[in-house]
């Protein structure tokens, strides 16, 4: 495994334990539920890849909805909390240990639709490594599958360049989200912050590459997708560069004609 790749897994080992709390895992489920299960039922997915899954919260999200899911995450801490919600629901996801440019050598199947969510391919550090993501994913989908992406919005921040992204408290622990710019990467900085203490007790920290429209958009038509289309949130609103918190991107791939 690269050192980069050693690096991203380490990053969500060491955030396991407290993700759920930090990422309001409970919470989450009645805002995006409306929105998985249109996708699910309008393009009729029995089976799904949940990308960089992390703890499992859109995994459970797409298995609560009948669908057949795989979780792929190169964090074995993250891995092994998926598991725990499962097992808690008495659902049955399937689970690989894997980048996103090694998937398709380890799934040897195809599915309905894949989803890589929560900012996960801005882990990609070179277009290279973002194409070869994309091409892995186009190969484990069916023709005329749907893929879903999710990340920040990185036009607008580039733009404003805010240091801190959020501040979220679970319990008597708050959780600082910041960035450090050095362009054309970014640091990205989680802090840790016990109730009562002035300064941060631990700083987690790994390198981010900004996702772009223009650019994702390009190297989705080059990998077989078409109907590629953006929107600023799993609302499904238009994307707006200069506001949209997010940049959501729907594309399927290219029936065989």
């Amino acid at each position: 495994m690269s050192d980069t790749l050693l690096d991203i897994a380490g990053f969500y080992d060491h955030l396991a334990l407290d993700y759920d709390q930090m990422t309001k895992f409970e919470e989450r489920f009645v805002r995006e539920r409306p929105f998985f299960k249109s996708i699910v039922e309008d393009h009729e997915i029995t089976s799904a890849l949940d990308a960089g899954c992390g703890t499992g919260f859109h995994s459970v999200l797409l298995a609560r909805l009948g669908v057949r899911v795989t979780g792929a995450d190169l964090s074995e801490a993250m891995l092994g909390k998926l598991h725990e919600h499962a097992r808690r629901e008495g659902l049955n996801i399937t689970t690989v240990r894997s980048s996103f440019q090694e998937l398709h050598p380890y799934l040897k199947t195809s599915f309905d639709g894949v989803f890589c969510m929560g900012n996960a391919l801005a882990h990609l550090l070179t277009d290279d490594d973002m194409r070869l993501a994309l091409k892995n994913f186009s190969l484990l989908l069916k023709p005329g599958g749907i893929l879903v992406l999710q990340v920040l919005n990185f036009t607008r921040i580039l733009a404003e360049r805010p240091r801190i992204l959020s501040v979220k408290t679970g319990g008597s622990i708050t959780y600082t989200r910041f960035y450090e710019y050095n362009d054309p990467l970014i640091r990205f900085n989680i802090a840790k912050s016990t109730e009562g203490r002035e300064q941060y007790e631990e700083v987690n920290t790994t390198t981010l590459r900004p996702v772009l429209w223009k650019d994702i958009s390009s190297m989705l038509g080059d990998e077989g997708f078409e109907n590629v289309k953006g929107f600023g949130s799993i609302s499904r609103e238009q994307y707006v560069p200069s506001s949209s918190p997010d940049l959501l991107i729907r594309a399927t791939k290219k029936s065989a004609r």
